[in-house]
């Protein structure tokens, strides 16, 4: 079997920036399972995916178009400590979420500098050019129940 659309599919992954830093991996013995055309991975990586078999292994490389998209620079805040409640504990790297017009933003505290919080709303990965390793480790038919939620039973 191949992957094709409607397929549920597990595989390990090591995904790396241009500068080989390994961003993310499976952990071992735990691939990731998602429902092959349902938008579950970026879509370099599902593009990319397709056609393979179990035991394939590969480098994808998805560019920032088809995976987390370019940065913008609109959601890079600068803002003072004195705007968050005060059981908020400021600190780099903690993601705090914010309502914006209905719909939940999630921001990133890049840095602190005195009252001054820089926060940065793009996703980690947003204009990186991002190299994954994968090894196909199973491929099967989704059940009408997983095509009906759009995602894998797990």
């Amino acid at each position: 079997m191949i992957i094709e659309s409607e397929c549920v599919v597990a595989f390990n992954f090591t995904v790396k920036d241009e500068e080989e830093n390994v961003l993310e991996s499976s952990p071992p013995g735990k691939p990731l399972v998602y429902l092959q055309g349902a938008g579950n991975l970026v879509l370099g990586l599902e593009k990319g995916l397709k056609g393979m078999k179990v035991g394939d292994k590969k480098t994808i490389i998805v560019y920032p178009e088809e995976g987390y998209g370019d940065v913008d620079p609109s959601l890079k805040l600068k803002t003072s400590k004195s705007q968050f409640p005060p059981e908020i504990k400021i600190e780099k790297d903690r993601v705090l979420e914010r309502d914006e017009k209905g719909e939940k933003k999630r921001f990133r505290i890049v840095y602190v500098d005195g009252d001054t919080v820089f926060m940065d709303g793009n996703h980690p990965m947003a204009g990186k050019t991002l190299h994954y390793n994968v090894d196909i480790v199973s491929i099967r038919p989704a059940t009408e129940e997983e095509l009906e939620k759009g995602q894998p039973n797990l």
